[in-house]
Parts: C-alpha cells; sequence; structure tokens
C-alpha cells in the first residue's frame, strides 16, 4: 500500500476550506453565557450587579444586555451596564444604556454598541449593571454555561449605591448574579490559529497510514 499524505500545498487548502467554513461563525454575534433555571427576584435595594471572568480566546464584543424577566411587557425601565478591566476600577472600557423594549435574544434585551470593544484572553473583567428597588427584577440565581468564550471566576460580585460601579463585593450566600450579558464575536485570528492547528494534524494522520 502506498503511503499517502498531503503536500503543503494540501494542507493549505484544506486550512482554506476550514476558513471558508468558520465564515458563519465570524458573521455573527452571540451570546457570552447561556442561563437557564433562572430564579429572577424583585430589585429591593439600589446596586450594582454582576460577575468576573476571563476570556478564553479574544472576543469582540458587539451587544450589551440586560435579563428581562417578562419579556411579553419589556423591561421597567431602562439600565446602566458597563464592563471594566479590573485593574481600572473607576473607569469603565465602555458603558451603555439598555432601552425597555431594546432587543430580545434569549431572554436578554441588547443595546449594540457604536464601537465594539476588543477583550483580551486571560484578562480579568467585570461587567455589572445598575438597578434601584422596585425597578426590575434580577438573576439570583440559575444554572448558566459560558465555556465555550469565558470563564467566570467570581458569579456573585455587586457594588452598594444607586450609581454604576465596578462590582467589588462577593456575596456571602449562592448567588450567580447574571443579569448582564454580551454578544461576542471570536476574533478572526484566534480562529486562523485553530484552523492552522487543525491542518497541521490532518497532515500528520495522513502521514501515519
Amino acid at each position: 500500500m502506498k503511503t499517502r499524505f498531503l503536500t503543503p500545498i494540501g494542507v493549505a487548502l484544506t486550512s482554506a476550506v476550514m476558513i471558508i467554513a468558520t465564515h458563519d461563525i465570524l458573521a455573527q454575534s452571540v451570546p457570552a453565557i447561556q442561563v437557564t433555571n433562572v430564579d429572577a427576584v424583585p430589585v429591593n435595594d439600589s446596586f450594582t450587579f454582576g460577575y468576573e471572568f476571563t476570556p478564553n480566546v479574544n472576543l469582540t464584543v458587539t451587544d450589551l444586555g440586560m435579563y428581562d424577566s417578562t419579556p411579553a411587557d419589556n423591561l421597567p425601565g431602562t439600565f446602566d451596564i458597563a464592563i471594566w478591566d479590573i485593574s481600572q476600577p473607576t473607569t469603565p472600557l465602555v458603558q451603555e444604556v439598555v432601552l425597555a423594549d431594546a432587543p430580545l435574544t434569549d431572554s436578554f434585551r441588547y443595546i449594540s454598541l457604536m464601537t465594539p470593544l476588543e477583550l483580551s484572553a486571560g484578562i480579568h473583567y467585570r461587567i455589572g449593571a445598575s438597578a434601584t428597588s422596585g425597578t426590575a427584577d434580577w438573576i439570583r440565581t440559575c444554572t448558566y454555561d459560558g465555556s465555550t468564550w469565558l470563564t467566570v471566576t467570581n458569579e456573585k460580585m455587586y457594588a452598594s449605591g444607586a450609581a454604576l460601579a465596578m462590582p467589588d463585593t462577593t456575596h456571602p450566600s449562592v448567588r450567580q448574579y447574571i443579569s448582564a450579558n454580551m454578544l461576542v464575536v471570536p476574533q478572526p485570528a484566534t480562529l486562523l490559529l485553530a484552523t492552522v492547528g487543525m491542518g497541521r494534524l490532518l497532515l500528520i494522520g495522513r502521514r501515519r497510514r
């Protein structure tokens, strides 16, 4: 039996096909975190609630979102949402206002960023949404999954006060403050590296036959 393996040109062509196959991923934003089994309760104080996370890959944030427990009735008001680099707690990287009737995706209402935000893999960030007593329902506990794009390193952070501020305190009880979310796109360079890696594995596999 002849030994068959891909030539460098073959590997390049295979990688090109893989890049084309990832076009749909690059062309649209996806929720950073998926939530299920939500226990949402009325806000009973004024604070910013959120969580700390680290991107697993380089991400481009295109939209910020707020959880809507009653999507048929829209949000009861507008909400400030921001993302911080934890090394710069007083200056948000981006801040937007989510409107009551903002477009709905998977129980979150999103506002598009005028300028997409680039997040780097391995850096610690925090996201938070501000609310005052009686203005909304917030997620107290839920089952969530964001492992495709990021790792949540602290799911129960908050900051007291009506003004939007980076969450800096950990709640002592069981909490999953995933009321704020993001729509993200993995950066092309990240997927390109993964594609080249798959091409190399395919080449090795062919050589071993």
